[in-house]
Formats: C-alpha cells, sequence, structure tokens
C-alpha cells in the first residue's frame, strides 16, 4: 500500500481544458480562465462524450507540466482547423518537445496561436492552397472537416497519446471513452 498526498494525486490526475464560448480562452471544469497553456507535449487523440443526449467528438492535446493538461475542441470546427494548421508545421514533433497554446477570441473570431519550444510556428498552409478561400458554407465546412480528418490521422501516426488515468470530466456526466480507431486516411484531398 503506498499513501499519496494530494499534490501527487493531482499530478497524476487529468486537468481537463475546454475553450469558452465566450473569451475564447481556455476554461477550467472549476471555470477559471486561463489565455494560455505550455507543457511537454505528450500526444493526440480524440474522443466522444454525451451532451445533452447529443454525441461531440473532441480533439485532444495532451500536456505534461505539474500535471497532465487536456485540451479539448470540438473536431470538426474553426479552432481546430487553426490549431491543426499550425501543428502540421512542426517537423521534429517525435523528438518531443514544449508546446505553448495561446486562445483568445475578438469579436466574432477564435484565434489559436502556438510555440513549439519557443519559437513561434506558422500555418503550414493558405486558405488558397488548401482549396478554400473560394468556398463558402456547407461546401467549405465540409472541405475543411475532410481536412482536419487527413492532418488528424497524420499527427496520429506521428504522436498518439492515450491517458493511462480514466476520470469522468463533470459530475453527472457519462464520461467519455478514447478512440483507439484513426481517423480514415482519404487518398482523394486535392490539397
Amino acid at each position: 500500500m503506498a499513501l499519496l498526498t494530494d499534490e501527487e494525486v493531482k499530478q497524476n490526475g487529468i486537468n481537463y481544458l475546454g475553450i469558452n464560448q465566450d473569451t475564447g480562452k481556455f476554461e477550467t471544469t472549476d471555470k477559471r480562465l486561463f489565455p494560455a497553456v505550455k507543457g511537454r507535449l505528450l500526444g493526440f487523440n480524440t474522443h466522444d462524450f454525451k451532451y445533452r443526449d447529443e454525441n461531440i467528438k473532441k480533439f485532444d492535446i495532451f500536456l505534461k507540466d505539474d500535471g497532465i493538461y487536456q485540451i479539448q475542441i470540438g473536431f470538426f470546427s474553426w479552432q481546430t482547423f487553426k490549431l491543426l494548421n499550425s501543428l502540421m508545421n512542426i517537423t521534429d514533433m517525435l523528438n518531443g518537445g514544449v508546446l505553448y497554446v495561446e486562445a483568445g477570441k475578438k469579436n466574432d473570431n477564435y484565434n489559436i496561436r502556438i510555440e513549439w519550444n519557443g519559437e513561434p510556428i506558422k500555418w503550414k498552409k493558405s486558405f488558397e492552397e488548401l482549396k478554400l478561400k473560394d468556398k463558402t458554407g456547407k461546401d467549405k465546412e465540409a472541405h475543411r472537416n475532410k481536412i482536419i480528418a487527413k492532418w488528424f490521422t497524420d499527427l496520429m501516426t506521428v504522436k498518439p497519446y492515450t491517458p493511462s488515468v480514466t476520470n469522468n470530466q463533470n459530475e453527472g456526466d457519462d464520461g467519455f471513452t478514447y478512440s483507439d480507431e484513426k481517423a480514415k486516411d482519404d487518398d482523394d484531398t486535392d490539397f
């Protein structure tokens, strides 16, 4: 038998961070807001959870600092698109490093900025290169979703991570399960 301090338990648990829809900042389960999060990159995954009788898919980034932090963002969203577009520009991710993610909102536009080992990371591809510039409405979102699925598959080949700690996000929540299945690779994607 081993006795653990409160601090040891906290380090072994997962701290969940979502995006607050009003501010665009990271929000903890106890409603505290933070403009950025930084830690050693453990990897990526996705999970589904039930909210108001609807299954919702989330993109997850796992960071380690004074504990494990799980950033959760709606999988098919412009926030995830922006984040993945930058993450795809990191060439040495397999070797590990420190990821800094800053989030905010100005007017109705969500902003995501990242740094890798202290260096700012730009987008890998422009809207023009991804053939998004001339698309509108549902066509634009469908093409964006195709790009997100492809990039997610690429990340999962480099840095998959499944937490060993099982934890429920909110009291009364049905919990969530992690996907061991990689997103389907679409060779027909024309970007």
